[in-house]
């Protein structure tokens, strides 16, 4: 990275890959194209010179154009202690091009936390107008279960929506003015897990749920932390990233799954121990 207002980024670590990606988000701030993320892709790639311009030159043209999964893909690729690419000898191979994880399609499975017994899986009405998102139906149908598709990641992943007719993502609404989670247990939030698209005008957002005259609000989309087996965690990037539980509805009430912080402090009241149980998320292919 250079001083001044321009970021510049030529990949020689992954302190400067962080501070580039943190520049962009600035600057798309103060232009007001925080929402508009080809803009933010296209001015990312100007500012891209030597090793990290001959990587970005390698990827699939839909991560050049979209900075939802051009972001995660820069703090993959320049991750800690990541060996960086081999030059090479192959003129129709960009020196520092790297394969491309193959597309995962397939549901989001919920479990009990402890047994890990079979409940659902997130319903496809979670990606329906109208869904406020802060408790979210299950099914025990595969036919009915939301379809998502990522990139696998070391870093957190974005899930994109197979069916795009209405929505085409999905992502985590935070409520109320402060962005960062408490860490130290002294609160709790709830989240939101609510779906996106390209608003009608240049830049602008349609979520499936609106929010009222007034309130404030919070939206990330690489939230989703997916390990090798298949388990995901939802994380709120903020500094410290906070990892996010599940609770799910008990009988006599619909298997509901809402997100929220803190959940162990949570499950300690017995108001809560009689009407939740503690919730995992995993990864099933379709």
């Amino acid at each position: 990275m250079s001083g001044g207002s321009r970021p510049t980024f030529r990949g020689s670590s992954a302190a400067e890959a962080e501070d580039f990606v943190q520049a962009v988000r600035r600057k798309a701030w103060a232009e007001q194209k925080q929402f508009d993320y080809r803009w933010m892709a296209a001015y990312a790639a100007v500012q891209m010179s030597g090793q990290a311009l001959r990587w970005h030159m390698s990827l699939p043209r839909d991560i050049q154009s979209d900075w939802g999964r051009l972001e995660v893909a820069i703090l993959d690729r320049f991750a800690p202690d990541q060996p960086q690419p081999a030059l090479s000898n192959n003129p129709m191979v960009p020196n520092g091009a790297s394969a491309e994880p193959v597309l995962c399609t397939g549901r989001i499975r919920v479990t009990e936390y402890v047994t890990g017994r079979f409940v659902g899986y997130i319903s496809k009405s979670a990606a329906s107008q109208g869904s406020s998102g802060f408790a979210v139906d299950t099914t025990n149908r595969a036919d009915d279960a939301l379809l998502v598709e990522f990139r696998p990641s070391a870093s957190l992943v974005t899930f994109d929506l197979v069916d795009k007719s209405n929505f085409h993502r999905l992502a985590l609404r935070l409520h109320g003015e402060k962005l960062d989670l408490s860490t130290d247990g002294s609160e709790y939030r709830y989240l939101y897990i609510i779906s996106l698209a390209p608003g009608p005008k240049p830049g602008s957002i349609r979520y499936s749920y609106s929010l009222s005259m007034g309130q404030v609000a919070h939206v990330q989309h690489a939230v989703w932390q997916v390990d090798a087996d298949g388990s995901i965690t939802p994380v709120w990037p903020s500094t410290p990233q906070v990892k996010i539980g599940g609770l799910l509805s008990l009988p006599p009430n619909d298997s509901r799954l809402s997100l929220r912080t803190d959940i162990t402090t949570a499950l300690d009241a017995d108001y809560m121990k009689k009407a939740y149980m503690r919730a995992k998320l995993e990864f099933e292919h379709a």
